[in-house]
């Protein structure tokens, strides 16, 4: 397998499906989305999420294949205020805020 549930990730390539495809080679696909307006998708995508680091989130019985999983994505945001801690923004909720439907 070509992921470890507890590192983050770098998006190397926007697939045309919407899929994201990760520095280790993995193809990651969002979970509880159908992405419908993928020129829309794939804009925000390329702008928000490619080149960045992303953590990846798994449902409790979810088992993943050879070359692709299904998950929950967030990206890594730094904060610079007190303490520099690390956030994490929900990729999956902001294309489900720009309209994409519930699977």
């Amino acid at each position: 397998m070509k992921f470890n549930k507890n590192s983050y990730y770098t998006v190397v390539k926007i697939n045309d499906d919407g899929s994201l495809l990760l520095d280790t080679g993995l193809t990651v696909k969002f979970r509880g989305l159908k992405l419908t307006s993928m020129e829309k998708v794939k804009r925000y995508l390329k702008e928000y999420v490619l080149k960045k680091k992303i953590f990846l989130k798994f449902d409790k019985s979810y088992i993943a294949s050879n070359d692709s999983v299904e998950a929950y994505v967030y990206l890594m945001k730094k904060r610079f205020e007190e303490y520099k801690s690390t956030q994490k923004e929900s990729v999956n909720l902001n294309l489900r805020e720009e309209g994409q439907l519930p699977s």
